[in-house]
């Protein structure tokens, strides 16, 4: 197993190699070097390294990545719900319902979107991904026919546009006048209700998770 370095609490860090991996695997990715990255992950899954902050997930992760880069959807979705057992990211489930949603999987996708929802909320360095994971799951909603729904997505995010002034809202939404009145906790809460009753009409799809 791969040699750790300790902290002065004796927690462990990741070794320097398990550091090189996971930086080599994301720049494989971003570059577009499938294959490869594929394999930079694969070696390290398979070599009994003992990771640390859930590299072994991410590497997964990118895995999936790669799958569904070239087309390869299972083997992506397989990937993805490997790396939800011990990690229950909201990006994992962002990832899962933006696949099912473009294999024309309704309930699948309706029940991976309440999932990123509910998950642990993305950390306000991330405000870029919880707006597109609001948009993203709101235009799914309304094609849907939910449209209530989709605006109070729309309703929040406008809510996270307005704590990020250089950001450029959209000016096209129509959003009801009782939605409108809403703070942002109230519309939390509101979004929380939404979820979790996607969540109970579609309890089949709680693989993984």
């Amino acid at each position: 197993s791969i040699e750790e370095n300790k902290s002065a609490e004796g927690k462990p860090y990741a070794s320097d190699r398990e550091l090189w991996t996971m930086r080599q695997a994301k720049a494989l990715l971003e570059t577009k070097q499938y294959e490869e990255c594929q394999m930079c992950c694969d070696n390290a899954l398979n070599a009994g390294f003992q990771f640390h902050n859930n590299d072994d997930a991410w590497l997964r992760v990118y895995k999936g990545d790669c799958f569904s880069a070239i087309g390869q959807t299972e083997l992506a979705r397989s990937m993805y719900r490997e790396a939800l057992i011990d990690l229950q990211s909201p990006i994992i489930y962002q990832k899962l319902f933006l696949l099912e949603a473009k294999d024309g999987n309704t309930e699948q996708a309706l029940f991976f979107g309440a999932r990123c929802g509910l998950a642990a909320p993305f950390v306000p360095e991330q405000d870029d991904k919880r707006i597109r994971f609001y948009r993203e799951f709101a235009d799914y909603l309304e094609l849907q026919g939910m449209e209530y729904d989709a605006c109070l997505h729309r309703r929040h995010a406008l809510h996270i546009y307005k704590e990020n002034p250089d950001w450029k809202a959209p000016t096209n939404w129509t959003i009801p006048e009782d939605l409108m009145t809403l703070n942002r906790w109230d519309t939390s809460r509101r979004l929380e209700t939404c979820w979790n009753k996607i969540l109970d009409q579609y309890a089949e799809w709680q693989y993984g998770t």
